[in-house]
């Protein structure tokens, strides 16, 4: 090692446990048609962008929803990336903390 530099942890101790945040199970949703091919491509655009994807129906509409598991600040990509593409803001459909994780 380098002189003046010292290991992060020292010799024979455990490194410190990582610092808990809340994990999250989230639902967004980010549009209602009610032409399957829109939803189609929506859904792959998003999918594109690295988000994960499904439709539901509801009555004559067809929705797009974003599910995804993370913490409050990647909740808020999820939004940007809304924004990015033009759709609004996104709508929160659920928000279930993950049990056993923090």
């Amino acid at each position: 090692m380098p002189p003046g530099m010292q290991p992060a942890v020292p010799a024979g101790e455990k490194a410190p446990p990582p610092t808990p945040t809340d994990i999250y199970d989230f639902v967004f949703q980010l549009g209602a048609f009610r032409d399957p091919g829109i939803v189609d491509d929506l859904r792959q655009r998003l999918e594109g962008r690295g988000l994960r994807t499904r439709m539901e129906r509801s009555g004559k509409l067809y929705l797009v929803m974003v599910v995804m598991r993370g913490t409050d600040d990647r909740a808020r990509e999820v939004e940007a990336i809304a924004q990015d593409m033009h759709l609004g803001k996104p709508l929160m459909r659920s928000r279930k903390p993950v049990p056993g994780r923090r």
